[in-house]
């Protein structure tokens, strides 16, 4: 494998199976794990308003929850938002104040990840802006995109350019894509995008590991997984597989 960096995305991820109620301990375990094995960033949850059910701290991982850590500080730590809590307002300067009250300079987080279906990604890209005024990295997140056409795809990542983020990710959302669909979804979000791909792979087909391969081998530069494959459904690739094969 090449230098491409590793998202462990198992705190978000893996929080559908456990509503996001972690263990301290455990965390604790799990953070020096990762900084041991090389991997570069680390999400550690979700960043939601929606307050309900019997959600645990991961899913809101605010910055006075994630102080409290004793995270390495080899690890650069990131969350996810999820647009579609936007649809009836849009990313609106004071909802996002809301989720992000703190420049990065003062969070301890670096990166902030956008996960989108297609039809709120371009209601959502202005969010990067505000992100990154305040000094945060940015990612988005597109999914469920097996079925769109190349046209289509090129023409999201043709609007992604215009917006300021560091990286646009794509998932294969209910883990129906194999290496020859990664090939073609790569090829068509380079028509439309010359900065820096990720890809998060489900594992429905068994496929999660070779397709992230072959996205790898094609230049894609950020590779998402969490520990195990712990995720929703079948899972996802692993954490461990991809480490093993950078080392």
């Amino acid at each position: 494998m090449t230098d491409a960096k590793l998202l462990d995305c198992t705190l978000r991820d893996g929080g559908y199976y456990n509503q996001w109620n972690f263990p301290r301990e455990l965390v604790d375990l799990y953070l020096n794990a990762m900084a041991a094995s090389g991997v570069t960033y680390v999400e550690m949850g979700l960043r939601t308003l929606k307050v309900g059910g019997f959600k645990g701290a991961y899913a809101y991982t605010t910055d006075q929850f994630l102080r409290s850590l004793d995270a390495p500080n080899t690890l650069t730590l990131g969350v996810m938002v999820n647009a579609a809590e936007w649809e009836k307002e849009g990313p609106t300067d004071s909802l996002l104040k809301r989720l992000f009250p703190e420049n990065a300079s003062n969070s301890p987080i670096d990166l902030v990840r956008v996960a989108c279906h297609v039809h709120e990604f371009s209601r959502a890209l202005p969010a990067s802006a505000w992100l990154k005024d305040r000094g945060y990295h940015v990612g988005f997140n597109l999914m469920q995109i097996a079925g769109r056409s190349t046209t289509d795809v090129a023409k999201l990542a043709a609007e992604a350019e215009k917006w300021p983020i560091d990286v646009l990710y794509f998932a294969d959302s209910l883990g129906g894509m194999a290496p020859t669909d990664v090939e073609a979804m790569v090829e068509a979000l380079r028509n439309g995008w010359s900065g820096a791909l990720g890809i998060h792979t489900h594992d429905n087909l068994g496929l999660a590991l070779s397709n992230t391969l072959r996205a790898e081998s094609l230049g894609v530069d950020w590779l998402g997984a969490p520990v195990t494959g712990m995720g929703r459904g079948p899972g996802n690739a692993k954490t461990e597989h991809l480490v093993r094969l950078q080392s």
